[in-house]
């Protein structure tokens, strides 16, 4: 997975691009100067397509974007994810999804099991504690020498220490404080602790803008030269510049966290036995290894640590697809396509199967990564109707449908 493509994740959740001050002309295009320009930065959702014929010859200077662009939004927003300000992306959404966020950052808070919580933050000071007082131990251990970080994180140590000392200590650990908290607070004192973390660069990414009406855009960027040049496509929210892709489905991903964050009660109350059972464990590994007298018998308490850690990630992941699925399985279709549509692809294939269903709600998520898309339609009685649009879609593609697992293959030419 390339890069950008990895930030997907977190642009789902707190990104957009915001409009700033113009680069200074005659530079090159590239992170490190778009950060110079603006503080107000924001980030990509990435659609891979085959579109070098676009593409500007190496051998040409890369100019400036054009102000208020959203070729000048996306390098800003690579800037800002390159400084570790996720508070400047954040400050690039627009109103209304700023406002999506904080509603479910207090929704979280009401929600969530306060022993549970607290707990979980009284380890977090108690693993601060054990990596300022064991920084040598930690540093001299074999599993260090193959961190390709290493050096920057050792540089840093005191700073991640501190920051993560601070956290704990914040009103985040206290859910009545999270409530009532400034997220925009919380995000600057997040990315202060960001800024002691080895972070991905940036800055031999170049960017060129296919077209543009004003209110649409289609950029085209690459993220080393002579690399293959991708497409994104973007629209412009309440006067941001986002992905089409974010854009149409933000309000789907909001609903949809939204409604699992109505029953984490229920879930939580079945799994805190096991989980307060976990903690206990975990607090008495920290207590081992800040009484390790040598490097060996430190390294010794913290494999089993971070076994354990490993495990209850995966379950928490575990649960949360398998509640993700339990919510959204019923009447739903999954849709598999061996290509990268582009953004303007996927609308034209979504607006098609939403209108042979006939009906007037539709769940639907499109994803583009890694060589593929897939898609989800929820509610579909008949996955048949799903296979002869597909095929009018794509002239000669082979489409396949598996009834029992309700997908459909889609291998184009």
């Amino acid at each position: 997975m390339n890069r950008i493509s990895f930030l997907m994740p977190l642009v789902l959740t707190v990104v957009a691009f915001g409009c700033g001050k113009p680069s200074s002309e005659n530079l090159p295009v590239t992170a490190e100067h778009a950060a110079k320009s603006t503080a107000n930065v924001s980030t990509p959702v990435v659609t891979p397509t085959a579109s070098a014929d676009k593409w500007a010859s190496d051998e040409q200077p890369a100019k400036a974007p054009a102000e208020g662009s959203a070729a000048e939004a996306f390098l800003k927003t690579l800037a800002a994810f390159q400084a570790g300000r996720i508070d400047t992306v954040y400050d690039g959404l627009p109103a209304a999804y700023q406002a999506d966020v904080e509603n479910l950052v207090r929704l979280f808070a009401e929600k969530m099991d306060p022993e549970l919580w607290s707990k979980a933050f009284g380890l977090l000071a108690k693993t601060a504690t054990v990596m300022r007082d064991k920084k040598a131990m930690i540093f001299s251990m074999d599993l260090m020498k193959i961190v390709p970080q290493a050096d920057s994180l050792k540089e840093n140590w005191e700073s991640i220490v501190a920051g993560i000392h601070t956290v704990a200590a914040s009103e985040v650990a206290d859910l009545k404080s999270l409530k009532l908290a400034d997220l925009k607070y919380l995000l600057s004192a997040g990315s202060d602790l960001l800024q002691g973390f080895p972070l991905p660069r940036f800055d031999d990414v170049t960017v060129t803008t296919v077209n543009s009406d004003g209110e649409t855009e289609t950029i085209l960027y690459r993220e080393a030269k002579g690399s293959e040049p991708k497409e994104v496509k973007f629209v412009k929210v309440d006067g941001k510049w986002l992905p089409k892709s974010i854009a149409t489905s933000w309000s789907s991903s909001i609903d949809d966290l939204k409604t699992r964050l109505s029953t984490f009660p229920d879930r939580i109350k079945q799994v805190k036995p096991d989980a307060l059972k976990q903690l206990d464990s975990i607090d008495a590994m920290l207590g081992r290894m800040q009484g390790a007298m040598n490097r060996d018998e430190f390294t010794g308490y913290l494999m089993p640590l971070i076994f354990t850690l490993r495990f209850a990630s995966q379950m928490a992941t575990e649960q949360w697809k398998e509640e993700s699925a339990r919510s959204r399985t019923d009447g739903a279709v999954r849709v598999e396509i061996s290509r990268s549509l582009s953004d303007e692809q996927q609308t034209e294939l979504k607006d098609a199967i939403v209108a042979s269903l006939g009906i007037t709600e539709v769940d639907y998520e499109m994803i583009a990564n890694d060589g593929k898309t897939r898609c989800r339609f929820s509610p579909v009685a008949d996955g048949a109707t799903l296979v002869s649009v597909i095929e009018k879609q794509f002239d000669g593609a082979s489409v396949r449908w598996n009834a029992e697992t309700k997908t459909i293959q889609v291998e184009l030419k």
